[in-house]
């Protein structure tokens, strides 16, 4: 099983930090537009939901269920499904109406087996 912790690094200077990862020789694995849905649980539990999410390449379907304030505090349940519109119609079909759409850019980087995300959201400044 796959441990997966979360930082933020807010407000970053997205140039610059491509820069100094690239210099570090951090790996480019891509620039994906990311589309996603969130769908509460029926019935609405706080600090739990579904996610669908695609880059572009993978889809993924997520259970995500914040059991504390801390690094490790949201676990996950998560894997690939095969086509991301489908698997919207196919929630939809059984109940679940998603709260939420949503778009970004991710430029993500692979640096000493350290995942590294760059993510730009329309009104949000830039972070890591």
């Amino acid at each position: 099983m796959k441990t997966e912790y979360e930082i933020r690094i807010l407000e970053i200077n997205k140039e610059e930090m491509i820069k100094k990862l690239e210099k570090l020789g951090a790996i480019k694995k891509g620039k994906f537009e990311q589309k996603r849905y969130v769908y509460d649980l029926r019935p609405i539990e706080k600090g739990k939901w579904i996610r669908l999410r695609t880059n572009g390449k993978v889809a993924t379907l997520t259970y995500k269920d914040i059991v504390s304030n801390t690094i490790d505090g949201t676990k996950e349940v998560e894997f690939e499904v095969e086509d991301f519109n489908k698997a919207n119609e196919f929630l939809e079909k059984i109940g679940f109406i998603n709260r939420s759409y949503q778009e970004n850019e991710r430029i993500q980087y692979i640096l000493k087996d350290v995942e590294i995300d760059i993510d730009s959201w329309p009104m949000i400044p830039t972070y890591i």
